[in-house]
């Protein structure tokens, strides 16, 4: 990752941050590049991260800092934040008992020269006897091109891995970092369950969005927040069975770390995501529309390996969705198919075939 810019050291008391993966699913690899730049002066390099020295991969041991019991007592707001209001009108006192029956665990790592870059992990222990069951991993690898790569691993599907960058950035800037391999969701070689998995979640016991679930109105259960945790929702199949995975974002709030799903629904303003449906979700329709960037012409989303890039920017927020409904806020995507031109719709701006990506240098 890298950073440049042209601005005064002065100027770094803006709020803005920059969220490089927001959530919960599965890993990430890359290299990293953040370009500034003031009205039409050069851009100008400032930070740079490719993984290799000794002092970033030492800074990345995860164990280096402790984890720490989240007790809920500084939420970044009070609406959908996990012990949000919403969900309290919403469920009732149901709601609190469940977040009651597990621990959220966090930490926090600053890594790369002068610590410009922050590591935010969270974590779940389902018991609440001490013990995280499973912690997301930070790691310093070597691609098959002998470079080296940072590796994000989140098995549990609770868990959260953020890369931000640690100081706010100023009003203009550019930022790049390249994919090397993704393995979270979507198809491999055409079928959505592989490597006893269902669009890149483990298929062993029960995956579901207890307890912050699509609304007590909403499909796909009983609405009753005091049923057991395989009776909410499910993720891997149904009308809600998707994954998702934030390659690039732009939130309205500083120093973000893993939240609930449905937090980042109306706190991200600008952003590059993956929405990987099961068949089940797409049902008879299309599903949305990919671009073929070499074509120009869109095509249906169903017939895609369900592994594409979403570019969109956010509208503003919805806050009366109905009683059992969610907040949410209207989403505008942009792709070359259309000139770029913000469009309501899913509608992604490019397909990836991680089957490919692997092996490539």
């Amino acid at each position: 990752m890298a950073i440049l810019f042209h601005q005064k050291k002065s100027d770094w008391d803006c709020t803005k941050k920059l969220l490089v993966v927001t959530c919960c699913w599965s890993w990430w690899q890359g290299s990293h590049k953040i370009m500034l730049n003031v009205s039409g002066q050069e851009w100008k390099l400032i930070h740079e991260e490719d993984f290799s020295s000794s002092d970033t991969k030492t800074k990345l041991t995860t164990d280096r800092n402790p984890w720490m019991v989240d007790k809920y007592e500084e939420p970044f707001d009070t609406i959908m934040d996990d012990p949000g209001l919403w969900y309290i009108n919403d469920y009732g006192p149901a709601f609190t008992e469940q977040l009651d029956s597990f621990d959220t665990y966090r930490k926090e790592i600053l890594f790369g020269t002068d610590d410009w870059l922050t590591a935010s992990l969270s974590a779940r222990d389902w018991n609440k006897d001490g013990v995280i069951e499973t912690e997301p991993v930070l790691k310093i690898e070597t691609s098959t091109n002998e470079k080296s790569v940072l590796t994000i691993e989140v098995d549990d599907h609770t868990g959260g891995a953020i890369v931000r960058p640690t100081k706010a950035l100023p009003d203009e800037y550019r930022i790049e970092f390249k994919l090397t391999m993704i393995d979270f969701g979507g198809k491999r070689n055409g079928s959505i369950e592989y490597d006893n998995r269902v669009n890149g979640y483990s298929a062993v016991g029960c995956k579901t969005q207890h307890p912050w679930g699509e609304g007590s109105k909403s499909q796909g259960w009983t609405g009753n927040a005091s049923v057991s945790y395989c009776e909410w929702q499910d993720v891997r199949r149904g009308r809600y069975g998707y994954n998702g995975f934030h390659f690039l974002s732009i939130v309205d709030f500083a120093n973000p770390a893993p939240r609930n799903n449905h937090f980042w629904h109306y706190r991200r303003k600008v952003l590059m995501d993956a929405f990987s449906q099961h068949p089940d979700r797409v049902g008879d329709g299309p599903g949305g529309q990919v671009c073929n960037v070499i074509t120009g012409e869109y095509t249906a989303y169903r017939d895609s390996s369900f592994n594409t890039i979403n570019m969109w920017i956010s509208g503003l927020p919805n806050w009366r969705p109905g009683k059992g409904g969610l907040a949410g806020n209207k989403q505008l995507f942009m792709t070359s198919c259309n000139g770029g031109v913000a469009t309501r719709g899913v509608a992604s701006a490019a397909e990836l075939q991680p089957e490919v990506l692997e092996n490539e240098p």
